[in-house]
């Protein structure tokens, strides 16, 4: 029965309010289910991610002191000191195929002393490494897929779930974002009191120290350019003395771009 009510009246806008405090109580539960579900999605990733690199730690690089997985398909490595010793990221022949087929190895290097001993170590892992990269690649490879495989469709499915809930949420502060405009505009064709700012009327000209804007008509149908007034704060020197004064002017065809801040968010303004 809202459709049937009186803008202005009492009902009306009690009416309102409770639409708008309902829609953002809906959107509240779905950020709020949609926050659970990225929590799960991250704890099945983490559980992924440990699973591998303790695998791969184990089994073909137990000297690394810690290996870190992302992404699917990349490694780090890190010796006890916590430097990084080499990257590991498997990789196809181009960006087409559908598994790697090979591992890239990466690694900074430098000039060192004999005396390093940390860097030496670095250097004697990262010759360890590049050997059973060279003889185990294709085994790594397949571990790290298979193992990689065992939480991807609880992902996907999860995945779908929070997209379907973020689209949702995404409408209702797009129509929650229309229904503020048509407010905005509302409040703009009755007048409003503003923080003092600059409105470009033409491309070349502009109105300083603007305190009110009130919107008088649009320019036509296709409501993209109408005629404001305008209050700004002015003065002239009146018997030697500067007397500051309201002056009002009227302007038209002003491209609805130049106050569409107004129309889009008139609460930070006033």
């Amino acid at each position: 029965m809202l459709g049937y009510l009186r803008e202005g009246s009492y009902i009306y806008d009690v009416n309102k309010k409770i639409i708008k405090v309902m829609k953002n109580q809906k959107i509240e539960k779905l950020e709020l289910e949609n926050s659970k579900l990225e929590d799960k999605i991250y704890k099945l990733r983490q559980e992924t991610r440990t699973e591998v690199s303790s695998f791969i730690k184990k089994h073909y690089f137990p000297f690394a002191n810690k290996i870190s997985f992302d992404h699917d398909d990349y490694f780090r490595l890190y010796d006890k000191e916590g430097n990084e010793i080499c990257t590991l990221s498997l990789r196809g022949d181009t960006y087409r195929d559908p598994k790697p087929t090979h591992i890239l190895i990466g690694y900074y290097s430098s000039q060192t002393k004999s005396d390093n001993l940390i860097e030496l170590d670095r250097l004697n892992m990262l010759g360890m490494v590049s050997k059973i990269v060279k003889n185990d690649y294709k085994e790594i490879i397949e571990y790290t897929r298979s193992l990689s495989m065992k939480n991807k469709n609880s992902i996907k499915k999860l995945n779908k779930q929070s997209w379907e809930l973020e689209k949702e949420i995404s409408q209702l502060e797009k129509e929650d974002r229309e229904i503020k405009k048509l407010e905005n505009l509302n409040k703009l064709f009755k007048g409003v009191n503003i923080e003092r700012q600059t409105v470009y009327v033409r491309h070349d000209y502009r109105v300083t120290e603007v305190k009110n804007v009130k919107f008088l008509s649009w320019t036509n149908d296709n409501k993209k350019s109408l005629t404001l007034e305008l209050t700004s704060v002015g003065g002239s020197w009146v018997d030697g003395k500067w007397v500051v004064e309201d002056r009002k002017s009227i302007h038209d065809k002003v491209r609805l771009d130049n106050v569409s801040h107004l129309i889009n968010d008139l609460e930070r303004h006033v």
